[in-house]
């Protein structure tokens, strides 16, 4: 088995950015060929700024690039970005230029209780709170309880159990008890 990695915290992971952007593998690993300069997506960009760029269905942060522009995509864009756009069921084509960027190597691993309910971008703020404490496991039943108490109650349980399964197979010694 592989050794587990240690996540950094946010400000590592995050570097000087606030908000990290999911983008599928296929088309992550073309921006970071350098042969994708543009994100589309169904709308304007709400963070124009420097942005992680997180890889879907991995939990890495794989890049940093700054979103410079974003645009409603004209009839030439959307005809030399065929490729991408028929993958796409949008009202509306924004292109996000990207620039600057800089692929983190190695990838950085993601908290999986950091990146639970982000869809399209993930917070800062969010790994900021892990760092401090402040997300955790939802607690377990036996989180409730000490360790001899939950012991205790499955022993009587189980002899509960096993007493009630004699009586069940022997009605008479039951009744003799």
């Amino acid at each position: 088995m592989a050794p587990k990695v240690q996540s950094p915290n946010a400000a590592v992971a995050f570097g000087t950015t606030a908000y990290a952007l999911k983008i599928r593998p296929y088309w992550l690993a073309k921006i970071l060929q350098g042969e994708k300069r543009i994100e589309i997506r169904g709308g304007r960009c709400p963070h124009p700024e420097r942005i992680t760029l997180m890889q879907t269905g991995s939990l890495l942060l794989r890049a940093r690039a700054t979103v410079t522009e974003s645009h409603l995509m004209t009839d030439a864009e959307l005809l030399a970005n065929q490729e991408a756009v028929s993958d796409l069921d949008y009202k509306e084509y924004w292109a996000w230029t990207l620039t600057e960027v800089e692929v983190l190597d190695p990838p950085i691993p993601v908290p999986s209780i950091v990146a639970r309910g982000s869809v399209i971008w993930m917070l800062r703020t969010r790994w900021e709170a892990w760092d401090a404490g402040h997300l955790g496991l939802q607690p377990k039943i036996s989180d409730f309880f000490g360790q001899d108490s939950s012991a205790s109650s499955s022993t009587s349980l189980h002899s509960r159990t096993r007493s009630r399964s004699r009586a069940a197979a022997n009605p008479d010694a039951a009744a003799d008890n």
